[in-house]
């Protein structure tokens, strides 16, 4: 049970959700992209965001109440991984998504480096389907 309630809290728990948006990655956009797809549902009542990036899920969960003014009925729920791990997509329910965003690592040093990273989460991706 204690572990159970530690993987809630670290965000290593499953997500049991069915055609949402899975956001891959953490950036300086994902703020606004999130208040996007907030508005974009609006009109079917809220949709869930789901993101997976290798961050702390509760500093990603405080990031996105301070900074969202309102979700319209959307939820957010954040899940600490890597997308590039085919066991951390299965737990936020990839297969079942809407939609998947993968969002350009901006720690890469080149355009290159980085398109690379995004290549290799799509074939983790296709290993899914």
């Amino acid at each position: 049970m204690i572990e159970m309630m530690e993987d809630l809290r670290t965000g290593k728990s499953a997500v049991i959700e069915e055609n949402h948006t899975l956001l891959l990655g953490w950036t300086s956009s994902t703020v606004s992209l999130i208040s996007e797809i907030v508005i974009a549902n609006e009109s079917e009542g809220g949709g869930v965001i789901v993101i997976l990036a290798d961050e702390d899920k509760q500093e990603m969960e405080e990031v996105v109440r301070e900074r969202v003014e309102n979700l319209l009925g959307s939820q957010v729920v954040c899940r600490s991984g890597f997308p590039i791990r085919v066991e951390d997509l299965r737990r936020v329910s990839a297969g079942t998504a809407k939609s998947i965003i993968v969002l350009a690592d901006e720690s890469c040093r080149s355009a290159d480096e980085s398109d690379a990273k995004s290549l290799r989460i799509m074939l983790s991706l296709s290993g899914l389907l």
